[in-house]
């Protein structure tokens, strides 16, 4: 789960290697949004948001819910675009400014702007 800062936990039944996984990555500063009914043991019951080492939980019994859709605004990325981490590359797709073209660009440093050098198509 290296790199990553947000994880829905959603299903009907969850391992205990994953639950592990998942558990070490809140501790660990994560969030993971959760089913309540998919609550670790020692959170069974609750709901709303629980700290948890450096991290947090946020239980739910709806991911249409408003406290959902706060909680992943902040990495919710452009409007029109869309990227895909590839290793240390990332491949970005960004819609035409009319509307019905696209741009793709591979980058092979994270977290830099895009340069029209780095477009690929």
């Amino acid at each position: 789960m290296e790199g990553l800062k947000l994880v829905f936990l959603t299903g009907i039944l969850i391992s205990d290697q994953t639950m592990k996984a998942v558990q070490d990555f809140v501790r660990e500063g994560g969030l993971c949004i959760s089913l309540a009914a998919l609550a670790p043991m020692k959170f069974k019951g609750k709901t709303g948001r629980i700290a948890d080492g450096s991290g947090q939980w946020l239980f739910v019994n709806d991911f249409l819910s408003e406290e959902v859709r706060k909680s992943v605004e902040p990495f919710m990325g452009k409007t029109d675009e869309i990227s895909y981490r590839i290793g240390k590359q990332k491949l970005v797709v960004k819609r035409g400014k009319d509307g019905n073209s696209i741009s793709i660009y591979l980058q092979n440093k994270m977290n830099t702007e895009i340069s029209e050098s780095e477009q690929v198509w």
